[in-house]
């Protein structure tokens, strides 16, 4: 049955950002009885659906699943399970939220279906979720006898921007997972470093 559904546009944010520029100039010198242009939106998702409520990915664990992965897109989990065939493995899932943060009710589910699990790696976009990945990290920690870690992001798109884990490279996604921290060492080690910059 379906719970609801989500649309993105195949375009790069500069692309959608440029075009989105040229629309605003024209409109706003657009002369009496024209055309007017509409902007591309990124994402479309439908309104009637608690995403705070599903979790992309939960079918695929199995009571053999030790590791899971999250993430905060569809398209960040694609790209994890199309690198490392995730999806021929039952030890290790990745599984996605919709956004930046995790639920209390995502977070049941995830301990109801994964009842063996060890560990949970928390690669969310750090440049932008760190409240929320802190409350989330903490939450499970509190909660449930696993290990939890998070990724430390250091990998830049040409603008400057942090990359998510939908455009990383296999190497750069190794590197994040390599270099995850627990959460005690990435709150007072990583964190401080990241507010100074």
């Amino acid at each position: 049955i379906p719970v609801g559904w989500v649309a993105r546009c195949n375009k790069s944010k500069n692309e959608i950002d440029k075009y989105n520029k040229s629309v605003d100039k024209y409109n706003k010198n657009l002369k009496q009885g024209k055309r007017k242009f509409h902007k591309i939106l990124r994402w479309r998702n439908s309104t009637s659906s608690d995403f705070g409520k599903i979790v992309y990915g939960i079918d695929e664990i199995t009571d053999k699943t030790e590791i899971v992965i999250i993430v905060e897109g569809i398209s960040s989990k694609l790209n994890i399970d199309s690198k490392f065939k995730t999806w021929n493995e039952e030890e290790i899932k990745c599984i996605c939220t919709f956004g930046k943060k995790i639920s209390e009710t995502q977070i049941a589910k995830l301990f109801n279906k994964a009842i063996n699990l060890k560990e949970v790696v928390l690669f969310y976009d750090v440049s932008d979720a760190i409240n929320e990945e802190k409350k989330a990290a903490f939450q499970i920690f509190k909660d449930f006898e696993v290990d939890v870690y998070i990724t430390y992001h250091n990998f830049k798109n040409d603008d400057g921007s942090y990359k998510d884990a939908g455009d990383m490279s296999k190497e750069e996604i190794i590197w994040n997972l390599d270099n995850k921290k627990n959460l005690f060492d990435f709150y007072y080690s990583v964190l401080p470093k990241r507010k100074l910059k």
